[in-house]
């Protein structure tokens, strides 16, 4: 093999391996958001949503049965609804605002606070994060 040939080699499997990672990690994220109802909430996309105040970015979130860690999660209060902006590295998540009168804060449970938006989606959030919701959506209501 000439050494032309073997850098076009190399580069050709370096860039089909970049082509397959990435849709593959687009396919997980894309199975995540299905499995744990984010996608439920399309309706509510909002570009907007990460703007705002911050009113939580908490360690762990559940959507549904699928945990999210380490601050993946940054939850704003927006006068229209509660912000939700996911790490851009979850594609397939994109940017929500769910109406004030589409969130209510439920009990506890062994994952959290339940947070049920839209009336079937659930996100448990710890019990600091699901009162600071409730107290922007008394204030902001």
């Amino acid at each position: 093999m000439m050494p032309g040939q073997i850098v076009f080699l190399v580069s050709t499997i370096l860039l089909g391996a970049t082509i397959f990672f990435f849709v593959l990690w687009s396919g997980i994220c894309r199975l995540l958001a299905t499995a744990g109802g984010y996608r439920q909430l399309l309706a509510f996309r909002s570009p907007e949503a990460a703007s705002g105040p911050l009113l939580a970015a908490p360690d762990v979130v559940h959507f549904g049965g699928v945990r999210y860690r380490g601050k993946a999660v940054r939850l704003t209060a927006r006068p229209e609804g509660l912000g939700i902006h996911m790490m851009r590295m979850f594609v397939s998540h994109p940017d929500l605002c769910v109406p004030w009168d589409r969130v209510e804060v439920g009990g506890a449970g062994p994952r959290g606070v339940a947070v049920v938006l839209d009336g079937h989606v659930q996100m448990h959030v710890p019990r600091e994060v699901a009162d600071a919701i409730a107290q922007a959506r008394t204030r902001l209501r």
